[in-house]
Parts: C-alpha cells; structure tokens; sequence
C-alpha cells in the first residue's frame, strides 16, 4: 500500500487527518495509542463513536484512530486521527493490515464494536516488554480451530507452546509487532491446506500461529477483573457489567468483564443499543484531551453520575462487602464539586 498525504485520492491510497489533541508526553504511555476499524456501512462510524464514548466516559486519556474507507464520516470529532483508505478487506481480518497504518509506535487495537467501561493502564506495562500482547490462555490438546501444539511446532520446524489469543484487543509495536501480523495473513494457505477450511481463517488463529512461531508474544490472563481500577465500588450503575458479561459471552471466550466486546448477534441487540445509548446521553462529544501520565486516569468523570465512581469492582469481594455507609459518603464527598 502507498502511504499518500492528506489530498491523495487515488484507490489503495491512505489520507490521514486529524482531530485537535493536547497533553504531555510523560511516561512510556507516550508511545501508545489506541485504534479501530470502521469500515463499510455508517452503522460502524455510529460503533466508532461509541467505542470513542466509552473510552471518554472511563477517562482513557490515550490519543486514538480510527481506519475509515470513505471520507466525511464526522469521526474527526471522536478521533485524534482518521485514517482513510480503501484497500483493506471487509472482514476480520483487516486489523492484521495495521502494522503498516497505525500513527502510534505502540498501538492497542480494539474491535469498533467493544465497549470500554474500565481503565486498563497497568496492563500496558507489560505490552512495553512484548512486540504483541493479547487476552489468552494455553492451548494444552487443541483450540476450537482444531489447532494443537504440535500443529504449530510442524509449522515452526520445532516444539512451541500456543496460546490462543483473543484478537478483538491486543496491542502491538509497529515494527516487530507489524511483522508478526504479516506474517499471521501469510500463514492462511498453510492453514487452509491442512484442515481443509475456507478462506477468511479468523484472526484469532492467524495472530496465535505467528505468535507462537515467532516466540515474540506475551499474553494478558482471560480474567474478569482483567481491566480493573484501584478503585473499590459498592454498587452497580445504570452500566451493568455483569449482565452484559452473561449476554454477550455466553460462549466463555471474553476479552474482559471491563472491556465488553459485542461480537456476532450481540451487535443487533437490546443490550448494546441500550449502553450506546447512555454512553451518547453522558457523553454527547468527546473533548479528544490527551494525558499520558496513569496518575492522571480517573474511572469516570466526577461531573457525571456518581453512582459510577462508587460500583462494585468484585460485587462478591469481601473488600466490598466491608465497605460500610461511613466509607461511601467519604468518597460521595471526593467526588462532590467544589
């Protein structure tokens, strides 16, 4: 693909524009950035601005992106960078494209149709230490592919342990992590031949193979508290993260409890229309400010509602079970305007 400035109109070109952005660049997070895919139908530039919403609403304060295939979408108003271009294909295995677009060195990846309720700032200290890093779990007999460890060491030419990697969110470093996503859309043939599948493999078997042959790759533990605050809360908000866990994963295979990912069916559901619809009354736009110290993250803004700064991280926990009255009103008074 032929990396075209802001004019370039021609078919495969990319045309990169910018929303306004502020902060300082203060700690390794500098380097990061996070970045979607909305290609086809406006109904995904409607999930783009969601997924910007959310991210807003949890005070992510990282820049984003988005890779759009047509211009005047309106997501400059959502996004730090618009990326445009034609030549990615419509399926799922588009953001395996990303290493030769993304505008940040290191980017984490969200599928456009999740939703981010938590920040997840302690967890990029571990994707510094890795070219990929994605939610995973050991692969020990085979995946749901049919995939097995030793599948991937015949691929390989030796022994390699495989984890499967949930590619809905991962974050990658532009150079060796590009690599690795290449090299995971080169190694669909060899995967069709072997198990006689049709071609678009899925992204989560293309990007686990080439981690696992590469050896590169480190994983996030499959956990419902993978995206947790210090934060300790007390009662669910109108958000209620438990129940869209149990809807949209019924399958067990989550991202997180925090990051929800509303995949397949879930998409045309009441649950998601409902939470895009909150997220659009409590944040209406996006002020696209940038922070890039974690000190400076907050789980909601205190303007909003405060049931939110005061729900339930672990509803069971018994850190929450003693969290009496006296403790909930010091913290209503924190978040109360001064």
């Amino acid at each position: 693909m032929v990396l075209c400035e802001e004019r370039a109109e021609r078919p495969g070109c990319y045309r990169h524009t910018h929303g306004k952005a502020s902060g300082v660049h203060m700690s390794g997070l500098a380097d990061f950035g996070i970045i979607t895919i909305a290609t086809g139908s406006a109904a995904f530039h409607d999930m783009a601005r969601a997924l910007a919403r959310s991210l807003e609403r949890a005070g992510v304060r990282l820049p984003r992106a988005v890779v759009v295939d047509k211009s005047d979408t309106g997501l400059e108003a959502f996004f730090h960078h618009v990326l445009v271009t034609d030549a990615l294909p419509r399926n799922f295995q588009s953001k395996l494209h990303l290493g030769r677009l993304t505008p940040f060195r290191r980017s984490v990846f969200l599928d456009v149709d999740c939703l981010v309720y938590e920040q997840f700032h302690a967890y990029l200290d571990q994707a510094l230490r890795s070219p990929l890093c994605a939610p995973g779990e050991l692969v020990v007999e085979r995946d749901w592919f049919g995939i097995t460890p030793a599948i991937v060491g015949e691929l390989a030419g030796s022994p390699r342990s495989y984890r499967l990697l949930h590619s809905g969110l991962f974050a990658f470093e532009r150079e060796a992590g590009g690599v690795l996503l290449e090299r995971a859309l080169q190694l669909e043939p060899a995967l069709i031949d072997r198990f006689g599948v049709e071609s678009p493999v899925s992204a989560d078997i293309l990007l686990s193979v080439s981690a696992a042959i590469a050896q590169l790759a480190d994983h996030w533990p499959k956990d419902p508290a993978f995206v947790s605050p210090s934060l300790r809360w007390t009662r669910a908000p109108r958000l209620d993260i438990a129940r869209r866990s149990a809807l949209t994963f019924p399958n067990g295979r989550a991202t997180s409890s925090r990051i929800v990912h509303f995949m397949g069916e879930h998409k045309s559901g009441r649950t998601y229309a409902r939470e895009r619809a909150r997220l659009a009354e409590l944040v209406p736009r996006c002020d696209l400010q940038t922070a890039f110290e974690p000190a400076t993250w907050h789980a909601g803004a205190p303007a909003l509602s405060l049931d939110y700064q005061l729900w339930s991280l672990q509803d069971g926990s018994r850190d929450a079970r003693e969290l009496g009255e006296s403790a909930v009103r010091r913290v209503l008074r924190r978040f109360q305007p001064r």
